[in-house]
């Protein structure tokens, strides 16, 4: 072998050998960096979980205090959560949260108790607010209560929810509202907490919600101009006031990532199979359920 030949060889051998370690030190770069990144987005995730937890946790304890329930157990946990969210322990957060929310539906479910509104759990019971006849909204009950030791996803909010509607439905017929499309609503979100579908049970009670507040908007503005009850009905029926937060009920503007009223992040979701979706979708790309 000349001389040349080996300079060549032994060259060659170098810029190989360059290169692999170029390529080693390259990939390991790389799966660090991807660690990081995965860090980070469990951790973002972790904290919008956290927080969004809170927030709603937070609006179901001021709406029942505002009804006159002692919800300061409730408000300390509440408090706790706060305080592991600005720490950073966004499971301890979680956990607090939870256990709020937990707290807050049986000081609900016990005071429907207390008041023989409920015999047991499961068992269906119709009563009339003012009597027979005088409301035409029945109470149903919200269910058995799943014998776990943690609720499932969406069961406290669906029975908060649902109670609310119940209320509201009752007061617009008092008002001499038509009422019977969210009283409508409010019996399909019963029957759906009863077989369990709690997604569909919240959505259900969210949205008869929303149809009471817009009637009602309607209603008040077209009776302060002094026009009657049917014009002002059919111009409710032809409104579309857009999305509202599920978590306090504010209207949603189209740019809005975080909602104005109370915080909590926008997230839109399939109601049939709870897949994320994006806010313009029309159908569901993973079960093809019509979502709007």
């Amino acid at each position: 072998m000349t001389v040349n030949t080996e300079t060549s060889f032994l060259v060659a051998l170098l810029i190989a050998a360059v290169v692999l370690v170029g390529y080693l030190e390259y990939s390991v770069a790389k799966g660090r960096l991807m660690k990081r990144k995965s860090a980070r987005m469990a951790i973002s995730l972790a904290r919008d979980k956290a927080y969004n937890s809170t927030v709603t946790s937070r609006a179901i304890s001021r709406n029942m205090k505002m009804q006159g329930f002692d919800v300061s157990a409730a408000e300390k946990l509440i408090a706790s959560a706060d305080r592991a969210i600005e720490l950073g322990n966004y499971s301890e957060a979680l956990q607090y949260s939870e256990d709020a929310r937990e707290r807050l539906l049986r000081i609900k479910q016990g005071s429907r108790l207390s008041f023989g509104d409920e015999n047991t759990a499961g068992t269906q019971m119709k009563d009339r607010r003012d009597g027979p006849g005088a409301s035409g909204v029945e109470r149903l009950s919200d269910g058995p209560r799943p014998a776990k030791d943690r609720l499932p996803k969406n069961y406290a909010e669906a029975s908060f929810a649902i109670g609310v509607l119940r209320e509201e439905a009752s007061s617009a017929q008092a008002a001499g509202d038509d009422a019977s499309q969210s009283i409508e609503r409010l019996a399909e979100a019963e029957e759906a907490l009863r077989q369990g579908r709690y997604d569909d049970a919240l959505n259900l009670a969210l949205r008869g919600k929303r149809e009471l507040s817009s009637l009602g908007r309607i209603g008040e503005e077209h009776r302060a101009k002094g026009e009657p009850r049917e014009r002002a009905k059919d111009a409710d029926s032809s409104m579309d006031e857009g999305e509202r937060c599920p978590s306090c009920g504010r209207i949603l503007h189209d740019s809005d990532v975080f909602c104005r009223g109370c915080g909590s992040r926008i997230e839109y979701r399939c109601p049939s199979c709870d897949s994320p979706l994006e806010k313009e979708d029309m159908f569901c790309g993973k079960c093809g359920a019509q979502v709007r």
